[in-house]
């Protein structure tokens, strides 16, 4: 491997690209912490699990720059975040031994990640799949924090995560990199159509209010030229929508 000794020892942060990640995260805790109430041990361990995600995603930048251009720079910076992330981690999971076999399940994410990216198929349905099962891991280790166990709201809540998630996984490749395949296209809205419904009839259906706005993306962005800023609105909008209307429903 040859270093790039013109490259900065550190430099600037690296921040992750991938944008809807931060959304994996966020929302499945956001709906435990608000289901078993909000403290400042769910706010650490918010900041944990992202700096967690980010030490993710800067020592993948290692293997995905071409090898001649590589440096360590990448992994300098995943180390960082892993120290960092070890103290408010401590604080709020010591002595909780139910997040240690979820975080083992989470962890499988790497080796996949990095056998696609081998392979040359990064952007695979399979590979994003198993990064949201992942990534909304976040919601059980939430709750664990809030409520000390996990119980068959837990598991609802990740399952819901879940849920929506593929959904958006499905609805962003139709609009881009699997845009000119129309199959592709009606497996995103019979999927868009059939959770809700799902959703609905299993358990309630206002549960199933929070599934609408990403129903709803689906037919009315097909075929349209949207900027991926305005892609990101749409999913932003339809993930905010999902958050408070399980959270509402979770809590009557």
């Amino acid at each position: 491997m040859e270093q790039d000794k013109s490259a900065p020892r550190f430099g600037a942060p690296l921040m992750p690209q991938e944008h809807g990640a931060w959304a994996m995260v966020i929302a499945p805790w956001l709906i435990s912490a608000g289901v078993t109430g909000f403290s400042w041990r769910q706010v650490l361990l918010l900041v944990g699990m992202l700096l967690l995600y980010m030490a993710f995603a800067a020592a993948l930048q290692y293997p995905r720059a071409h090898q001649k251009r590589r440096t360590l720079r990448p992994l300098r910076w995943a180390v960082i975040y892993l120290l960092l992330a070890v103290a408010p981690l401590y604080f709020t999971l010591y002595g909780k031994l139910e997040v240690l076999w979820i975080g083992a399940a989470a962890g499988i994410a790497l080796p996949v990640e990095l056998v696609f990216l081998r392979l040359g198929k990064e952007r695979a349905l399979l590979n994003g799949a198993v990064s949201i099962t992942a990534l909304t891991t976040a919601a059980l280790v939430s709750y664990v924090v809030g409520r000390g166990r996990l119980d068959g709201q837990a598991w609802l809540i990740w399952g819901l995560s879940l849920a929506f998630f593929y959904g958006s996984l499905l609805f962003v490749k139709s609009m881009i990199r699997q845009r000119s395949q129309r199959r592709f296209y009606w497996v995103a809205v019979l999927y868009a159509v059939v959770a809700p419904a799902a959703v609905g009839v299993a358990l309630s259906p206002l549960l199933a209010v929070g599934f609408l706005p990403a129903t709803l993306r689906v037919f009315f962005c097909w075929g349209r030229s949207l900027k991926p800023a305005i892609l990101g609105a749409v999913e932003g909008v339809s993930t905010v929508v999902f958050v408070v209307v399980t959270i509402i429903a979770l809590t009557l």
